[in-house]
C-alpha cells in the first residue's frame, strides 16, 4: 500500500505524536508498505455422534491498514463534524485466533450452536483523541498488544420440523457477547497519571469492538407461490469509537463510546409471470437515536452527536432472462 502526497503551499501536517502542526513538504508524509507473512492454519473436527459437531481451529491472520488510516491530511465528512487524522507512520497489526464450537442439530432444520473465540493482538490499530488549543481529533496508533475474547450463542429452526405444512416459516437468531483490552503505552499510562491529569489507566477497550451483538430474525419462502418475506432485528451494544487522549494544553479528552442502537428491516418479494420479481425494502424502520457520549473513568457522561439516519424505502421490480 502506497501513498505520494501533493502538499499545496502552505500545507501543513500533524507527525505521528506531535500536536503541533508542522509545514507539509513533498515526500515528509509518502507512505511505502510492504510486508509479507506467513499465516498457517489449523483446524480439527470431531463428530462423536450424527448430531453433534465439534470444531476447534487455531489461525494466524493479519489486520491491514486502509487509506484513510495512513493518509495525513485532515479528514472531515460535514462542516464541524469529528475529524480524523491518518498516520502515516501506522503498521498492520497480527493476530492469533484460536476459535472452538459446537453444533447440535437434533433433528432437520434445526440447529443449536455455541462458540467460544480468543484473538490475540499484536500492534493492534486503535483510534484515540488528540487535541490542539483549536480544535481535538481522532488518530490511529499502534498499541503494543490486545485482547478480544468472548462466546456467541446461536439457534435456527425451521418448523417444517414440528407440521408440514409450516415449512416455509424459519426463526433464529445469535448473540455474541465480547470483552476487548488494548494495554496503554507507557506514555499514556504516564500523562494520564500525572497531577494535571489524574485519570490513571493502564489499559482501554478496542476501539470499534462493541461489547454485544445481537441479531433475530424470521423468515417465509413460500416456493409455490414464489412469495418471500423476512424481519430482521439487531442490537448492537456499547462500543468505543476513540480512546481517551490528553491535549496540548495538559487537559483531559474523555474516550467517546458509540451508545446502544437497536435496528430492524423488512423484506417483501413476489415472483410473477415466471421472470418478474416485484420487491419491497423498508431499512430502519425503528429509526433510533444514534448517539456518541463522553465518558469519563467513574463511567460520567456527556453528549457528543446525536443523529437520526431516517427509513430507507425501496420498491423495484427485476426481470431474469435465461438465453
Amino acid at each position: 500500500i502506497s501513498i505520494v502526497n501533493d502538499p499545496e503551499p502552505g500545507a501543513t501536517w500533524f507527525p505521528a505524536g506531535s500536536l503541533t502542526p508542522v509545514a507539509l513538504g513533498p515526500g515528509d508524509a509518502d507512505v511505502d508498505y510492504s510486508q509479507k507473512d506467513g499465516l498457517p492454519a489449523i483446524a480439527l473436527v470431531v463428530q462423536p455422534i450424527d448430531a453433534l459437531t465439534i470444531r476447534g481451529s487455531y489461525t494466524r491472520t493479519v489486520a491491514r491498514q486502509t487509506f484513510k488510516e495512513l493518509s495525513p491530511i485532515l479528514q472531515q465528512e460535514f462542516l464541524g463534524g469529528p475529524i480524523f487524522i491518518g498516520n502515516p507512520s501506522l503498521t498492520m497489526s497480527e493476530v492469533e485466533n484460536l476459535d472452538l464450537r459446537v453444533d447440535f442439530t437434533p433433528f432437520e432444520g434445526g440447529l443449536f450452536s455455541v462458540s467460544q473465540f480468543q484473538k490475540d493482538l499484536t500492534n493492534p490499530i486503535q483510534y484515540v483523541q488528540r487535541g490542539t488549543p483549536a480544535f481535538s481529533f481522532t488518530t490511529p496508533e499502534n498499541y503494543d498488544s490486545g485482547l478480544i475474547e468472548g462466546f456467541e450463542l446461536e439457534a435456527r429452526q425451521n418448523f417444517g420440523a414440528i407440521d408440514e405444512s409450516l415449512r416455509a416459516f424459519t426463526i433464529g437468531g445469535n448473540a455474541a457477547f465480547i470483552e476487548s483490552t488494548v494495554n496503554l503505552p507507557q506514555a499514556d499510562i504516564d500523562r494520564f497519571a500525572s497531577p494535571q491529569i489524574l485519570q490513571p489507566a493502564t489499559t482501554e477497550a478496542m476501539a470499534g469492538a462493541p461489547d454485544m451483538l445481537l441479531n433475530l430474525y424470521l423468515t417465509i419462502d413460500i416456493e409455490e407461490t414464489g412469495t418471500r418475506f423476512g424481519a430482521f432485528y439487531t442490537m448492537q451494544g456499547d462500543t468505543l469509537v476513540a480512546g481517551a487522549g490528553v491535549s496540548s494544553d495538559n487537559n483531559y479528552i474523555p474516550s467517546i463510546y458509540a451508545m446502544p442502537v437497536n435496528t430492524l428491516n423488512l423484506t417483501f418479494s413476489q415472483e410473477f409471470f415466471d421472470n418478474f420479481t416485484f420487491f419491497v425494502k423498508a431499512k430502519n424502520l425503528l429509526n433510533p437515536d444514534i448517539e456518541t457520549v463522553y465518558r469519563m473513568p467513574d463511567g460520567a457522561e456527556t453528549l457528543h452527536t446525536s443523529y437520526s439516519a431516517g427509513v430507507d424505502l425501496s420498491i423495484g421490480v427485476t426481470a431474469s432472462f435465461t438465453f
